[in-house]
């Protein structure tokens, strides 16, 4: 199984070391956010990732032997937003993730309309 990590580009630049990946959520929420599919993913996008900051990159992520737990929405402010659907849980990485668990990576596409899931995608982290 694969689920998907988003994060702006310039904050996995500077969070992925000796081979893992530990964004600032690990350290303040106890876990990495992620979604189940890339509508989800796209949803999220566009609910937390304004367009005029940056690019926005999204790794597949191979759940094996990662502690990953589907759990309530837990949105980093707070606020709900209009994906969090009565019952829809999201899966959470409980832990560092190792470089060698991203199957894939590809940068969402920024439209006038907002961001889209991406149809091109490169094996591996991005290096």
């Amino acid at each position: 199984m694969t689920i998907f990590h988003l994060v702006r580009a310039a904050d996995f630049a500077g969070l992925n070391d000796g081979g893992h990946y530990a964004p600032a959520s690990l350290r303040t929420e106890g876990f990495v956010h992620a979604c189940g599919t890339g509508e989800v993913a796209t949803e999220v996008a566009n609910a937390y990732f304004p367009r005029h900051g940056g690019p926005v990159l999204a790794l597949e992520l191979a759940t094996d032997g990662l502690d990953v737990r589907w759990e309530a929405p837990a949105p980093p402010d707070g606020r709900p937003r209009a994906h969090h659907t009565p019952g829809r849980t999201f899966p959470h990485v409980y832990g560092v993730i190792p470089l060698t668990s991203v199957v894939a990576h590809a940068w969402l596409l920024d439209t006038h309309s907002g961001w889209q899931w991406p149809s091109r995608w490169t094996a591996g982290p991005p290096r």
